[in-house]
């Protein structure tokens, strides 16, 4: 078991119970959370470093996955297929990149809030490829972020669309799953049960 308290930057590890809780160690603005219990492999996204990292259950063998974003608020992995998926919740995007550190894509991009950009390229050059319908919604404020490994999509909440949104694997495909006007108010967690 493994969780982290946002209000000393604390990563935590402790048996299911809650018994002997560690300190893994401390990282100032840790933000989402989430683990492969298969690989034993723990991933977290630091908002204020603009970093997604990863190590060992037990802490050793950390290192940096992907930096240099804007604010990587929530992650997701899908370990079979070497990814990681986070929401970016000031650039208003929804990205990827492969565990081994390559292969970094924005998959579905709304307005840059930050800065006026309208694509993910503009703001991270060429290290980012463009990927998906980055104009079939207006993505406003993603934060939640969970995968359906069976059929291959990505869910996401967003905190000023209100509204639950997916699409595939590659961005394509964007739909909303439950928006405003079934009474959201600025949604952050979800979980897919497929």
């Amino acid at each position: 078991n493994v969780n982290s308290n946002v209000a000393d930057d604390t990563l935590y590890h402790a048996t299911l119970d809650g018994d002997n809780p560690q300190a893994l160690f401390v990282q100032p603005g840790l933000s989402g959370m989430a683990a492969d219990g298969a690989d034993g492999n723990l991933y977290w996204a630091v908002f204020g470093e603009g970093a997604i990292r990863t190590s060992r259950f037990d802490g050793s063998a950390e290192r940096v996955i992907v930096q240099g974003l804007s604010s990587p608020v929530e992650i997701a992995v899908d370990a079979a297929n070497g990814k990681i998926y986070w929401a970016d919740f000031v650039d208003n995007l929804i990205a990827r990149a492969n565990l081994d550190r390559s292969g970094f894509e924005v998959i579905v991009a709304g307005q840059q809030a930050q800065n006026g950009a309208q694509t993910a390229v503009q703001i991270y050059g060429s290290r980012a490829q463009q990927a998906g319908d980055v104009n079939a919604q207006v993505l406003m404020r993603p934060w939640g972020i969970a995968l359906d490994l069976v059929n291959e999509k990505v869910y996401w909440t967003e905190q000023t669309g209100n509204r639950v949104a997916r699409a595939n694997f590659d961005g394509s495909g964007e739909q909303t799953v439950v928006s405003v006007a079934d009474s959201l108010d600025g949604p952050r967690g979800l979980a897919v049960d497929p």
